[in-house]
């Protein structure tokens, strides 16, 4: 076996195909030329390589990327949750960095299935604390409702001041300062139902409400978060119902006015005074309603006639008095009537 060199210009890579004069006879002679090992292999590792950060790019680190630029997008507002909302976005970035190794994170596809629940996570909180950061300003009015009432009625509730924490946490806490109206409103609706059946005539229906009320008042004081309040709207709302469907007392004692209570109105007298049909009967009746009538009509007629005129005493000022009496005494007649129909369905 012979070997055959070749000096003079590089070949390069292909196939090469000419005639050798070997004893005065043309042979045929094709000659295939290829890189070295390290080339292919270079190659292939490189597409290797760019079919991973392709992967990488389109399952992992574009749904990465869109995540940070979601907490990076929420904007922390004004007033008392400036450096809470800054905290939570912080907190909220660092685990989402430690669901990838970060020496992997440029190339390597990491498999979103060992993360999955980390990723929801993340995902749910990001969302409640961009609401909670939109909703400052409604966060800001509802701090300020009294909640002495609140305390009161719901007394296993207390909402402190913003944490400075997780975004779940933070997000928790601006949704129970944003329940504290509803709460002032059924703290109040509560005071009002007590006061009401409190007042209430004695009946079974006033028994049924009280327990009832009892039973809301036992469940309130068990609630811990002011969002759990909506779990007693029913009970309140049909309290309420019972409330509404009670008797009010029908002597209501007021502060510094006179009462009644003890008091024995004689109605039978009353009744035969006002009803009797005798000769004495009738003119003491007539007499009576003759004096009330002359003494409102008096009084009636000296204050709209004398007091309130300037200057009283013409002839017409005269006439005007007399027509004042003669039309006081005019009406007596209907009244007497009315009276005696009193006085005749007087059980």
């Amino acid at each position: 076996m012979s070997e055959v060199s070749w000096s003079g210009t590089d070949l390069g890579t292909g196939e090469y195909k000419g005639t050798l004069d070997v004893g005065g006879e043309d042979l045929a002679l094709t000659v295939h030329r290829s890189s070295p090992m390290w080339v292919p292999l270079t190659c292939l590792l490189g597409g290797i390589l760019a079919a991973l950060a392709g992967s990488t790019y389109a399952t992992d680190r574009r749904p990465h990327n869109q995540r940070r630029t979601a907490i990076d997008a929420i904007t922390p507002p004004r007033g008392d949750l400036a450096e809470p909302v800054s905290e939570a976005r912080r907190r909220l970035t660092d685990d989402l960095t430690k669901t990838r190794p970060s020496w992997l994170r440029r190339l390597v596809p990491w498999p979103a299935s060992g993360h999955a629940d980390e990723l929801a996570r993340i995902d749910k909180d990001t969302e409640r604390l961009r609401k909670a950061s939109e909703r400052a300003e409604d966060y800001g009015k509802a701090l300020a409702t009294d909640r002495r009432l609140i305390a009161t009625w719901l007394p296993g509730i207390t909402v402190g001041a913003a944490p400075r924490s997780t975004a779940a946490e933070l997000a928790d806490h601006v949704e129970d300062v944003l329940a504290l109206p509803a709460l002032a409103e059924v703290a109040t609706r509560m005071g009002g139902l007590q006061a009401a059946i409190a007042s209430a005539v004695e009946s079974e229906d006033k028994a049924k409400a009280g327990a009832r009320f009892r039973g809301l008042a036992a469940a309130l004081g068990r609630l811990k978060r002011p969002t759990e309040v909506s779990a007693v709207r029913a009970d309140l709302d049909e309290v309420t119902a019972l409330v509404d469907r009670l008797e009010p007392a029908s002597a209501v004692q007021t502060a510094g006015a006179p009462s009644l209570t003890g008091l024995a109105i004689p109605w039978e007298t009353i009744q035969k005074f006002l009803a009797g049909t005798g000769t004495t009967a009738m003119a003491a009746r007539d007499v009576g309603v003759a004096f009330i009538i002359g003494v409102v009509a008096l009084w009636s007629g000296f204050a709209a006639l004398y007091v309130a005129a300037d200057t009283w005493g013409t002839l017409w000022d005269i006439l005007a008095a007399v027509t004042w009496g003669a039309g006081a005494t005019a009406v007596s007649g209907p009244l007497l009537t009315s009276i005696r129909r009193i006085g005749s369905t007087r059980q």
